[in-house]
């Protein structure tokens, strides 16, 4: 095991501990970055139903932005959305 592998193992037990259900995955060799064309971190990409990028927002402020273009996505939230976000994840909360 080298030191990448050892970064994917622990990343991949704290994520257990967590309780996060989510794919993870690890770009070591940045070619889903380029592909996405990430040119800085954190990058935030907000995906519709049928897959299509909606969104894509970089740095302290994209988490918002992702925000903003969730809640125009979703139209304006009412009672039965509820929209929260910290500084990695926006969660949507629909009743």
């Amino acid at each position: 095991m080298n030191d990448s592998d050892l970064e994917v193992a622990r990343t991949i037990e704290v994520a257990k501990t967590l309780g996060v259900e989510a794919e993870l995955v690890f770009d070591n060799d940045h070619s889903i970055g380029d592909q996405l064309d990430i040119e800085a971190w954190p990058t935030y990409f907000l995906f519709d139903a049928e897959g299509k990028l909606r969104r894509k927002a970089a740095g302290q402020l994209g988490i918002r932005m992702i925000e903003q273009s969730l809640i125009r996505m979703l139209g304006e939230p009412d009672e039965k959305v509820e929209v929260q976000s910290d500084e990695e994840t926006v969660r949507v909360h629909a009743g």
